[in-house]
């Protein structure tokens, strides 16, 4: 097992010199931005795919743009069929729970001539399929008589199927603009086109829990009963077994890119995410529960790859190599690196537990303090260093603060 640092003037460039081995592997990029900056420069391979984080807030009525969702899910449908090598995501990205690979599977449908055709309009419908009169993007399919033209993401072109009395005649490519037929096709996979499926059992599942988040919060939110086909955002709450892409690619090398900006930014969208669901209980419970996973499972795997221009705090490395001395250096001293993760919301915080505050250092969190002052009444964290000297945080700036997740074996809190 080997962590290893990449010092390196321009990440990007060291990134695409990368892509062109063989090797599979996740880079992680640290924000949205910087991961769709490279995919304008990027010129795309066979084998590539892209899982970007959700381009809406959890619980919107629009739901996730056409493209995300289509990048999202064609990156499964290649991990279905062997066809993925190298996934570009964001630290939030992969973060995000997902569809379940063997779920994925199961309701995936190969169709070929000659055999039965057995989906239904509503059955497409709850795989994330929208009706339109003429199919032009991935995730819309249309009926006429007995033709069905459906376009699978992850494809190049949608496909063509002709049936007679349910029994396949025909199936081609045609072009989405045109709508003229192409070339012939003996079979074809019909994936899902949405990461939460609202047939049985998984939409029973769903209102089972926006049920038990009512009850737990003390608060009614109905039109989330409705809303089911735009909660792609909190796709784990579909599902028994809650997964992340990460879950399925354990042959593949992760490399993180600047993982301390990628610290920054994952509290920062997660915390704006909070606020706008503040007022909202039982959204924040489901989405708290179902939305995502803790950063702590990537800070804690045993083998990755760093690339920075910067030095790096928030990941530990056994080595540290430079581009332009192209040697070798010692590894740094062990004192130096804190393994921790971004506080997102007070509450994720025990009384005891340490922290790590950005100016002070390693402390104990002792609970929540209501103080008043003259600037008012404001919730305070109150952390406790040596000598049993306190500072107190307001809790809108719980930003600074991190929670440590290293051994607690020997630790000592810092001195103010």
């Amino acid at each position: 097992m080997e962590r290893v640092l990449h010092r390196v003037n321009d990440p990007i460039s060291w990134i695409e010199k990368e892509a062109q081995s063989d090797s599979r592997s996740v880079v992680i990029f640290p924000s949205e931005r910087m991961l769709e900056s490279f995919v304008d420069i990027h010129e795309k391979r066979e084998g590539d795919g892209f899982f970007f984080s959700h381009d809406v807030f959890p619980f919107e009525e629009i739901g996730t743009s056409p493209r995300i969702r289509s990048e999202r899910l064609a990156l499964l449908r290649k991990l279905l069929l062997g066809e993925l090598r190298t996934v570009y995501t964001s630290f939030h990205g992969i973060l995000r729970k997902t569809v379940p690979i063997d779920v994925f599977e199961t309701l995936s449908l190969k169709v070929e001539v000659g055999g039965p055709f057995t989906l239904s309009e509503d059955q497409l419908q709850s795989l994330g399929y929208s009706r339109s009169f003429s199919v032009t993007i991935p995730g819309e399919f249309a009926i006429r008589g007995g033709i069905v033209d459906i376009f699978p993401p992850g494809t190049e072109r949608p496909i063509r199927i002709d049936t007679f009395d349910r029994e396949i005649e025909s199936i081609r490519r045609f072009d989405p603009a045109s709508q003229k037929s192409l070339d012939r096709l003996i079979d074809a996979y019909i994936t899902p086109a949405a990461e939460g499926i609202t047939s049985s059992p998984y939409r029973e599942l769903a209102l089972k829990r926006i049920s038990a988040a009512e009850q737990a919060t003390g608060s009614k939110d109905e039109i989330l009963f409705d809303r089911l086909d735009t909660m792609d955002t909190t796709a784990g709450i579909f599902y028994e077994r809650q997964s992340i892409l990460l879950d399925f690619l354990d042959d593949y090398k992760v490399i993180f890119v600047k993982p301390d900006d990628a610290i920054v930014e994952f509290g920062r969208r997660e915390r704006e995410t909070l606020e706008l669901l503040s007022d909202k209980a039982v959204r924040k419970f489901l989405y708290i529960r179902y939305g995502g996973i803790s950063s702590e499972v990537l800070m804690k795997l045993r083998e990755y790859s760093i690339v920075s221009d910067d030095r790096v705090s928030s990941l530990d490395y056994d080595t540290e190599l430079s581009e332009e001395l192209e040697i070798i250096k010692r590894p740094r001293r062990e004192e130096e690196f804190l393994p921790r993760i971004p506080v997102v919301d007070w509450t994720e915080l025990e009384e005891g537990d340490y922290v790590v505050h950005k100016e002070y250092g390693i402390g104990r969190f002792l609970g929540v303090r209501t103080v008043e002052n003259i600037l008012g009444t404001r919730e305070y964290l109150l952390l406790e260093y040596r000598d049993n000297n306190k500072i107190y945080v307001p809790v809108d700036r719980v930003d600074r603060v991190h929670k440590y997740i290293g051994t607690t074996e020997g630790i000592q809190l810092n001195s103010l």
